[in-house]
């Protein structure tokens, strides 16, 4: 801003001029034009004080040019900010506040970095242990098995599409059954995501007709409709199933009896609890259950340098066990399914009933060696246990096969092979052999088949047949298909009037039962006796 005053230049924020004080502020009324440094008279602003020049540019900026170099002498001078005048001083940028945010990273980077590592550590110590190398090969080796119906594209499919369904997958099974003029039809339906499944069954008697049930389930209660008891839907709560049963009319009516017995099945539903939704799958007991880990811990496994069951290229590992360890492992999968299922005070009482103890394993203190044999694709297929006094005498079983190694599966007894499985391809699909054989050299002796099944995917069959010494003799056949999301099986045994049909649908229908509904625990004694006269 050029003062009218003195001709001088000031800031442009500035009020009042910096040389003579002369007001800044413009007058309205008559604009003024702005200085024509051409005009006849116009000299150049000058700024007092004894100012000079820096030799380099202020602020650092390459396109700023250098007032210290004779090129630009006699060249006008940069502007003094008002508060500065007469002190010959620049005023300078304020220096740069540190950025909180740029530490921050900085410490989030370090912490993510040992994170990365200390995990890393982690994941290599589990990895290289032999129960992780023993699990994770088991899985690879059941992965292997449905590829072992290469040649029978349809069988082939069917078997991936079973082995890729996940438990809480929507499933439904329509199963059908009729033998001598009697059976019955059931369609199941299951959602364990939405925590929903049904079942209408039909039941066919030969002299009385048939008898058709719809049972539903929710993970609140339990529904079922049948003509034998009218048109009502009875229903019994699942959600809090113990302290709904305990303050019922239906409890109330069965103390009344003064029955020892039945006062016992009062206090054992009062405690039950019911969860039909409830991961009883044997991965998930092993993923989850503290006795599998347990178990697994007590193997103390060893890697050993050994042949296992003739193969020398095997990475081979030892553990001990006894029977004893391994009734608790099954004892604690069905405590564990009981618990999940009724609640753990019920499966207590249910265990203490079964009493494991008393099985004979129990008394048996021998120790049991097991060996895992792991190939170079990181299969498991080799398994053999002994006694630990005598490792000539265990049995074993090993996956031999080349291209697929379920195509050749072997049964040892000590080092010798006794009986075992092959496969073989057809032009119209696949045979397997299941054969026992004398002791002795593989190679030489001879393989005696009792029992083939073949694969005709032509026709979509599946033959089972027993061998013997007069040729072989039909068992049953099993026809089966694929269409979109359905997989069928149809059973039929020549000699016997017998037929069985499965079918297995992905994201079924679900249908609960309609009507009014009625529950169980709120009925009265007259609701009893008008129910059983129904039955009449």
């Amino acid at each position: 801003m050029i003062c009218k005053q003195c001709n001088r230049e000031n800031w442009d924020s500035s009020t009042v001029c910096a040389y003579c004080g002369a007001s800044l502020i413009p007058d309205n009324s008559a604009p003024q034009p702005a200085p024509d440094p051409y005009a006849p008279g116009y000299e150049t602003p000058v700024y007092p004080g004894a100012y000079e020049q820096p030799t380099q540019p202020i602020y650092n900026n390459p396109y700023t040019p250098n007032y210290g170099d004779p090129a630009y002498a006699g060249s006008y001078e940069q502007p003094l900010d008002p508060a500065f005048a007469g002190t010959g001083e620049q005023p300078q940028e304020p220096a740069p506040k540190k950025s909180k945010k740029k530490l921050w990273l900085t410490i989030s980077a370090i912490v993510v970095s040992v994170a990365l590592v200390v995990g890393l550590v982690v994941y290599l110590y589990i990895t290289s242990r032999p129960e992780y190398k023993i699990i994770n090969a088991l899985g690879n080796t059941v992965e292997a098995l449905p590829q072992s119906f290469s040649g029978a594209g349809t069988l082939k499919d069917i078997a991936q599409t079973i082995y890729d369904l996940e438990p809480d997958d929507a499933v439904g099974i329509d199963i059908s059954m009729e033998s001598n003029g009697e059976g019955f039809t059931a369609s199941i339906a299951r959602d364990m995501d939405e925590e929903v499944m049904s079942a209408n069954i039909s039941v066919k008697t030969r002299y009385d007709g048939n008898y058709e049930f719809a049972i539903g389930a929710t993970d609140e209660k339990l529904m079922v409709q049948s003509d034998l008891l009218g048109s009502k839907v009875y229903t019994i709560p699942l959600e809090d199933f113990g302290e709904e049963f305990e303050a019922s009319d239906l409890n109330k009516l069965l103390k009344l009896s003064g029955e020892s017995e039945v006062t016992m099945i009062s206090s054992f539903l009062s405690s039950l609890s019911i969860d039909l939704f409830a991961d009883t799958s044997l991965s998930y007991f092993w993923d989850n259950a503290e006795v599998v880990s347990d178990f697994v811990s007590d193997l103390e496994l060893t890697e050993v340098d050994e042949t296992l069951l003739g193969a020398k290229d095997l990475t081979v590992y030892r553990g001990t066990t006894s029977l004893e360890d391994i009734m608790e492992l099954y004892e604690g999968y069905i405590e564990y399914t009981l618990t999940q299922m009724l609640g753990e005070d019920i499966a207590d009482d249910l265990m203490s009933f079964m009493d494991f103890s008393d099985s004979m394993y129990y008394d048996s203190d021998e120790s049991l060696n097991l060996y895992f044999g792991i190939d170079d694709d990181d299969c498991l297929v080799a398994v053999y246990f002994c006694f630990e006094e005598d490792e000539e005498e265990g049995f074993g079983i090993r996956l031999c096969g080349k291209k697929n190694i379920w195509d050749d599966i072997r049964i040892y007894e000590g080092s010798e092979v006794i009986g075992g499985v092959e496969k073989e391809s057809t032009s119209d699909g696949l045979v397997w052999n299941f054969y026992d054989m004398d002791t002795g050299d593989y190679e030489e002796a001879e393989k005696d088949i009792v029992f083939h099944i073949e694969c005709n995917d032509a026709r979509g069959t599946v033959s089972f047949y027993e061998d013997g010494r007069y040729g072989s003799e039909e068992v049953f056949t099993i026809r089966y298909s694929k269409k979109g999301d359905k997989i069928s099986f149809d059973m039929e045994a020549p000699d016997e009037d017998v037929t069985l049909s499965i079918t297995l649908v992905e994201d079924p229908t679900i249908t609960l039962p309609q009507g009014r509904e009625q529950s169980v625990l709120d009925m009265d004694m007259y609701d009893f006796m008008e129910l059983a006269e129904m039955f009449d």
